[in-house]
């Protein structure tokens, strides 16, 4: 396209900036360089340039990890809250109790149990990996 900055002229990374808010029903535009779109919506919009940033940050991480200096999210339960959390859902414990039971969230107790051990269907215990294709 041969967009111009309607601010500054610029010919560099043009933006369709609409004029009046596409959720108000706003469907003209006008050509905005990156600088002068981030202006009007008091933002930098140069992350927009940066691809891949999911994989930078997987990379960086095991950099890290390789390094020792990565450790990753602290255990929010001891070896024997795990194994209590293990049971009460063996025992048929509702989700929501254990995580109140515990103080942490359902994400949690389920992220505890994926670890281990349980598959989602019914948050049974994996005896062996054919449990994990019935």
């Amino acid at each position: 396209m041969n967009d111009k900055c309607f601010e500054c002229n610029s010919t560099e990374d043009i933006h369709h900036h609409h004029v009046v808010p596409r959720s108000l029903g706003g469907t003209k535009t006008i050509p905005l360089c990156e600088k002068c779109h981030g202006k009007v919506h008091n933002m930098d919009f140069s992350f927009l340039r940066s691809k891949g940033l999911k994989e930078k940050r997987r990379i960086g991480i095991e950099k890290a990890k390789a390094e020792g200096k990565y450790k990753g999210t602290k255990k929010r339960l001891s070896d024997e809250q795990q194994q209590e959390l293990k049971d009460m859902v063996r025992t048929g414990r509702k989700i929501a109790h254990v995580a109140k039971h515990f103080k942490i969230t359902r994400a949690t107790v389920y992220s505890y149990l994926k670890f281990l051990g349980f598959k989602k269907q019914s948050w049974v215990e994996v005896k062996s990996s054919e449990d994990l294709f019935e």
